[in-house]
């Protein structure tokens, strides 16, 4: 497993006929895929080694014969350890100045590293690692998401995961997806999971599983990403634009009733932001007038309302896995969670070509199927989840302490009961300066998003719903709305940079 700091690691070693036999597993021992294996021995002693350091390599070393003494320098302190047999190996974490010393000539040390051979990577001369060393401290500008890091991280996960849907040479509909949609369904409290191709097809399958078609209606917020809309169009049923409330961002609950005809037949909410929507009164809306509701819950991932996760309040909860999603795959994919047998029955066959079994098609279908490594992905970010989502929570609570009280700007509010898991940080700005904040930020090296900039009905696929409702929130929401940074891989001092930045602006 990883470590954040140098780590001696016991390892496997048994005597058989008269030598020794010892393993290194890489999972258990390393906690990085070995890409490169190179070895120190010769004349060594009274000589120093290493006298380097890395900037992302990790690496594991064994002594295989003889002793060294190594001492390692970096953002934990100064290390030193003794190794003279085969029963331990040395973790070594990226971002530390190494010295072998007290070698004897008979040394011989095996080093595991996580990357090929790349000079850009290597730091050495020692002031010049000291002084990279207190860069990484330093903050001079902010990506908008950070992939890379991300990415650095999980490798040796993913590198697992893909390996073992390799080996099983079982790639659609197959175990991998099963323990995904087993373990998601768990998280999410519901009783069934249905992997499919896109938060799209989430919610268009739904729809098409309750029968929603053609002269019917559904009511949808006003803000909400042309996705949930499009899902509406795809079955052949009307869209009806709610007005959203301008605090929280989500569907205005009190503005929905009134919307209700003999034609609705559901409410599509949107958690837009990873923000909880007011799943208690909508609900009892819904079941006072014999409709369903789906939960777009694309943003939303693990937020909950009094516990209960959302996605499984109302009658299914449609996912997203796109990439930047708090749980994003390394593509597109989605999922459908309910506790409606039927529905999630229906969303089985209809993703598979209407098969119940192979070549037995019972309904008209399509192909909207979660690939094998997909899922394996998502189960292994899936582990991640809470921890990540926690870490939005610490740096949105940055956000609302620093930024609280700036005229001009207003911050996202969420309902008591609910805790967000912020997917986006949006902002309203006023008066008209959002775009200036914008280039001002900008200007600083902090990236920023505006979701969305053009409401659905000015849309020009949907120019029929232009004046047809009371969208004037909206409508002054795409120019006002601004996305700061945020996601796990974002440090403390990174948000804090960009509270500076912004208060330097107003």
């Amino acid at each position: 497993m990883k470590h954040n700091c140098p780590t001696l690691v016991d390892l496997f070693s048994d005597e058989r006929d008269g030598g020794f036999l010892g393993a290194v597993e890489t999972r258990q021992n390393c906690g990085f895929t070995c890409r490169r294996v190179y070895y120190i021995h010769g004349e060594l002693e009274g000589k120093e080694r290493g006298c380097h350091g890395h900037k992302r390599l990790e690496q594991f070393l064994v002594v295989l014969k003889g002793q060294v003494e190594i001492t390692l320098e970096g953002a934990t302190g100064v290390h030193t350890f003794v190794i003279k047999d085969t029963s331990q190996g040395l973790y070594i974490p990226a971002g530390y100045w190494r010295v072998l010393d007290k070698m004897t000539n008979d040394t011989v040390v095996m080093v595991m590293a996580s990357d090929p051979y790349d000079e850009d990577d290597y730091l050495r001369d020692y002031d010049e690692f000291k002084l990279w060393l207190a860069d990484q401290s330093k903050v001079s500008g902010v990506s908008y998401l950070n992939f890379d890091r991300m990415h650095y991280d999980l490798r040796f996960d993913l590198d697992c995961a893909h390996d073992a849907v390799m080996e099983s040479c079982h790639y659609i509909n197959g175990p991998h997806l099963s323990q995904f949609e087993n373990d998601f369904a768990k998280y999410c409290q519901g009783q069934y999971c249905v992997g499919v191709a896109n938060g799209l097809q989430a919610l268009e399958i739904i729809l098409r599983g309750w029968g929603v078609t053609t002269g019917d209606e559904v009511i949808v917020a006003e803000n909400s990403y042309i996705a949930t809309v499009l899902a509406v169009s795809a079955v052949g049923a009307k869209p009806v634009l709610a007005k959203m409330d301008e605090k929280t961002f989500s569907i205005d609950a009190s503005a929905i009733e009134s919307m209700i005809t003999e034609k609705t037949k559901a409410i599509a909410l949107t958690h837009l932001y990873g923000i909880p929507a007011q799943m208690e009164k909508i609900v009892d809306i819904a079941k006072r007038h014999n409709i369903k509701v789906l939960e777009d819950s694309a943003q939303a991932h693990g937020a909950t309302i009094e516990g209960q996760p959302v996605g499984s309040m109302g009658d299914a909860g449609a996912f997203s896995f796109y990439p930047t999603k708090n749980l994003g795959a390394y593509g597109d994919g989605g999922a459908i969670v309910t506790n409606d047998s039927n529905l999630a029955e229906f969303a089985r066959k209809y993703r598979d070509y209407g098969q119940s079994q192979k070549y037995k098609n019972d309904i008209i279908g399509t192909n909207s199927r979660l690939d094998e490594l997909q899922a394996a992905f998502l189960t292994a970010k899936l582990k991640r989840l809470e921890g990540w989502n926690k870490k939005r929570r610490q740096l949105a609570e940055i956000y609302c302490r620093e930024l609280a009280d700036i005229s001009g700007l207003c911050l996202p509010e969420f309902y008591e009961n609910s805790q967000p898991v912020w997917h986006v940080f949006a902002v309203r700005v006023v008066n008209k300066k959002r775009d200036a904040l914008q280039r001002h930020l900008h200007s600083k090296g902090v990236g920023t998003n505006i979701h969305y900039p053009i409401p659905v009905d000015q849309q020009e696929c949907y120019a029929e719903l232009k004046g047809l409702y009371n969208t004037a929130c909206s409508a002054k929401w795409g120019q006002e709305v601004l996305s700061l940074p945020l996601d796990p891989y974002h440090t403390e001092a990174e948000i804090e940079f960009v509270c500076k930045h912004v208060r330097e602006f107003f």
